[in-house]
């Protein structure tokens, strides 16, 4: 099964109202630009499958193999 979008969200974040999923861009990742205390926000990211699985949700390992 290929998933059409990926949302990553930290269990402890709390949706206050409902998420409209809106119309991505090919290549396009929505992080929210608040609540990042000095970095990327780490509590909610929304994109493309191709995007989230190939860029947002390696960036970890991507830290590991720089060092």
């Amino acid at each position: 099964m290929k998933y059409a979008h990926v949302i990553a969200a930290r269990p402890d974040t709390s949706f206050l109202s409902r998420f409209d999923v809106g119309r991505l861009v090919d290549g396009t990742l929505r992080v929210p630009h608040a609540q990042h205390w000095g970095g990327l926000n780490d509590r909610f990211a929304h994109g493309g499958a191709d995007s989230m699985l190939g860029c947002y949700m390696t960036q970890f390992e991507q830290i590991q193999k720089r060092g």
